[in-house]
């Protein structure tokens, strides 16, 4: 894997050497696809590739590739190509589109009751094709991928997913059922080897999740279970009984008690929602509108006893309208019995974040 890097640290060997790849990359690239399209594209932006970590203190070195941006009649796209000597073999997403249309409209007709497919891997990384995709050859496109299948109110087990395998030579196939078709996200910043993707930021959105790969003795399968209180919804893997009720005013000062104050001083952070929560569960997962960032951020969603979100982790997934975190999960308890809250920052306040940023970059160091 490769990284791109703006300067910071690099030595005045390796600033030179990446000037030198850029300038060969960028000449590579208009070959290449010149070549390989038959027309000449404008180039917008050339970035050197760096190998991505290294021992401390870490001083990067450009390994010869380079990513060249480009543009032809108003579409943009990339061609990653070395830049240590003159050539025309590379790789780019000029057809991206094309492919990725192609590949879900193949598996729309193999399965009516899918609303929509999405390919991860494809889609949100830096993944470019050699090969010239003809119309007649998806199937070199999509060697090592994972496909996702959307559903609506629809049983996952209508899928008969074995013939998804024997068409396309993927990965996995995850199948999810969702609750409604205009929210349909999935959390795509990791893959748990043995169950998919994380459910923990998707559940307020779906029913059902499968996922099998084609070495899964038995698909991996989860039902949700969403119950709803006060624009909250409160999410579980087992079919058991929540009861969700206002704060008192005497756990609204106890759950107030535990917030660390000195985070507060000189700024205008207050609770702007609270509960108690029971529950015959050891954890669930509460989703906590993001319409009460209309007001200003949220900076921590606090249970009394156990983990809490807070913004500094915030792993927030695109087009979501929650945001989610866990509860009961460290309590060591069988069940659940527990405050929770949230807690707001005021507009009005926003260099507090910019404040809490410089401090994230002075404890971690910012290349």
């Amino acid at each position: 894997m490769s990284l791109i890097l703006a300067g910071c640290g690099l030595s005045p060997v390796s600033r030179a050497k990446a000037k030198k790849y850029e300038i060969q990359g960028r000449e590579n690239a208009v070959n290449y696809i010149k070549e390989k399209y038959g027309f000449i594209p404008s180039v917008t932006d050339t970035k050197a590739q760096y190998p991505e970590g290294g021992p401390v203190p870490y001083i990067p070195d450009p390994n010869g590739l380079v990513v060249v941006s480009m543009k032809y009649e108003d579409k943009e796209f990339a061609v990653e190509i070395s830049g240590e000597e003159k050539t025309t073999e590379g790789a780019d997403s000029y057809q991206k589109p094309e492919i990725l249309s192609s590949i879900k409209q193949d598996i729309k007709k193999m399965y009516p009751d899918v609303v929509d497919v999405s390919l991860p891997f494809i889609e949100h990384n830096g993944v470019y094709f050699e090969e010239l995709y003809t119309g007649e050859n998806i199937s070199d496109f999509i060697e090592q991928s994972d496909f996702v299948l959307k559903l609506c109110d629809t049983d996952v087990y209508t899928i008969d997913y074995q013939p998804l395998f024997d068409r396309f030579d993927c990965d996995s196939i995850c199948i999810i059922n969702y609750n409604n078709t205009e929210k349909m996200p999935v959390d795509t910043h990791y893959v748990i080897s043995s169950s998919g993707y994380d459910l923990d930021n998707i559940m307020p959105y779906i029913n059902q999740y499968l996922y099998v790969t084609p070495y899964s003795d038995e698909p991996y399968f989860e039902q949700v279970y969403t119950y709803e209180y006060d624009g909250f919804r409160y999410c579980t893997l087992e079919d058991v009984a929540i009861t969700v009720s206002p704060l008192t005013k005497k756990e609204k000062e106890k759950l107030e008690g535990v917030y660390d104050i000195s985070m507060k001083k000189g700024y205008d952070i207050r609770m702007v929602a609270g509960y108690h929560v029971k529950a015959d569960i050891d954890e669930l997962i509460v989703a906590v509108p993001l319409s009460y960032e209309q007001d200003g951020t949220i900076m921590e969603i606090k249970p009394l006893a156990t983990y809490s979100y807070d913004s500094d982790e915030s792993n927030i997934i695109n087009d979501s309208d929650y945001l989610c975190t866990q509860i009961g999960h460290d309590s060591g308890n069988d069940y659940i019995d527990d405050l929770f809250g949230v807690f707001l920052l005021n507009k009005e306040n926003d260099e507090f974040m910019n404040h809490r940023m410089e401090e994230l970059d002075a404890e971690h160091g910012n290349l």
